[in-house]
């Protein structure tokens, strides 16, 4: 599972970034901190 962490911090953004709407608020996808997690089914 990919996860791109969102902040609404949206002063710069760099071009690897991209704004997106979170709820109803502007926001920033930071997708140079791409992290993967793992998902285990027990």
């Amino acid at each position: 599972m990919q996860v791109i962490p969102l902040t609404s911090n949206i002063d710069k953004c760099y071009p690897c970034e991209a704004y997106v709407m979170i709820g109803s608020k502007k926001g920033k996808a930071m997708t140079g901190q791409i992290m993967t997690q793992i998902r285990i089914k027990i």
